[in-house]
């Protein structure tokens, strides 16, 4: 699963690149948690747009159980790309309300609770598929980021990753509801690791 990122000038970079009239913020390094307002890209009259949105679901949002992960606080703040065509919750977002989470890195967190940070290799801002929907409780959307199993990179610290998909697939995802079933299969590319401390097993 998903459930904190970080962002920083190279994110900006790309919004811009992505939105001419997206205004660069240079805010430096910043994490980004479930329930909190984040930028996002979104297809907007045949164009992709930067919108901000806030992170997570309220259970029973659009009347049914999406099973999603769920953080403390009850949001749903993840989709799996396996069954996000099935569920409830998702499904009409799935086919008609995808968007882009960007982000410089994600982390995860292994079973010892030991938090690990992956990004590109080239350092280079990565692009998380995410759905969004109308948020009941105001005036603009929530989202969640889907899902998908990991990679060899990811996988010995969580079985779980973000859906990170490559330059050539953006504005697929974004634009073109007949690919997506297709882009949901996809496995993203392996990325670097880091991890301050990793508990070791000593064998006797």
């Amino acid at each position: 699963m998903c459930c904190r990122y970080y962002v920083d000038d190279s994110v900006d970079a790309l919004l811009k690149e992505l939105d001419l009239g997206y205004a660069p913020m240079h805010r430096g390094r910043e994490d980004r948690f479930p329930s909190c307002f984040a930028l996002t890209v979104c297809a907007r009259d045949g164009h992709t747009a930067v919108e901000k949105m806030k992170w997570g679901f309220p259970q029973g949002m659009s009347g049914g159980n999406g099973h999603g992960s769920e953080n403390r606080s009850g949001l749903v703040i993840n989709a799996r790309a396996e069954t996000v065509l099935e569920r409830p919750l998702f499904r009409d977002g799935a086919r008609s309300r995808r968007c882009l989470i960007p982000a410089a890195g994600f982390y995860e967190w292994n079973r010892e609770k030991e938090k690990a940070a992956f990004y590109r290799p080239d350092r280079t801002p990565l692009l998380m598929a995410g759905i969004c929907l109308p948020d009941p409780e105001g005036d603009g959307d929530r989202f969640v980021i889907i899902t998908t199993g990991a990679n060899r990179s990811v996988f010995p610290v969580h079985e779980r990753m973000p859906l990170i998909l490559e330059r050539g697939q953006w504005k697929t995802w974004l634009f073109d509801g007949e690919k997506v079933e297709n882009l949901l299969a996809f496995r993203p590319e392996p990325l670097e690791r880091f991890q301050e401390y990793e508990q070791q097993t000593l064998v006797f």
